[in-house]
């Protein structure tokens, strides 16, 4: 009799564990699933953080063009209208002068 109760006990363990060894390895192959899931393919958190960096440098990229857009529409408006501005580039840009003048340029190191 001490045999047969020993048996059954045993029996009973194993029939405990294989649910809750069963249970692990779903949950195992869930979490595998879902990191395949989350770090692979095209839609995974490493290409969407990657992205999202290259998204945020395109905006600031477009808020400096549209800044140098608005220096350089400025610029245009002065060359158009302003004289003294129109003289004053074309002596530092093209080295011309007036008659009466002298251009001296003087070398540094």
């Amino acid at each position: 009799m001490a045999y047969s109760s020993r048996k059954k006990s045993s029996s009973r363990r194993r029939k405990q564990r294989a649910p809750r060894l069963k249970l692990r390895w779903v949950l195992g192959i869930v979490v595998v699933f879902i990191g395949f899931v989350f770090f692979s393919g095209p839609k995974s958190l490493i290409k969407l953080y990657v992205l999202l960096e290259k998204k945020d440098q395109l905006v600031r990229s477009r808020e400096e063009l549209k800044q140098r857009v608005v220096e350089l529409d400025t610029e245009i408006h002065r060359l158009k209208t302003d004289t003294t501005y129109i003289e004053k580039m074309a002596r530092e840009k093209y080295l011309l002068k007036r008659a009466d003048e002298e251009v001296v340029m003087i070398k540094t190191k």
